[in-house]
């Protein structure tokens, strides 16, 4: 079950699509690529509604329920709204 929480969101858009997003965990309140952490690819501004995330770091899932207002979307531009985000790093081994 998700817990209902207000969750911080950066996002640039383009005209219509999502060009850049960091979604910030209500949990640890890390901040993290969208892409890398959500269930879908975050392309336009709805997708971020309907997406369920999951933090890496504290390992916590959330989400916005269809009439939610725990969001705060805060349009911002690039570089910028990558300040403090934590980035994805695969590691690949033979062990």
């Amino acid at each position: 079950m998700i817990k209902r929480r207000k969750v911080n969101v950066r996002v640039e858009y383009e005209a219509s699509p999502v060009r850049h997003v960091a979604v910030q965990c209500p949990s640890c309140e890390k901040w993290f690529q969208g892409n890398d952490i959500s269930d879908r690819h975050l392309c336009y501004d709805y997708d971020i509604r309907l997406a369920t995330f999951y933090c890496p770091m504290c390992n916590e899932s959330f989400g916005f329920p269809e009439d939610s207002d725990d969001i705060e979307i805060q349009e911002s531009c690039y570089p910028e709204i990558y300040d403090g985000v934590l980035r994805k790093k695969e590691v690949w081994s033979t062990e």
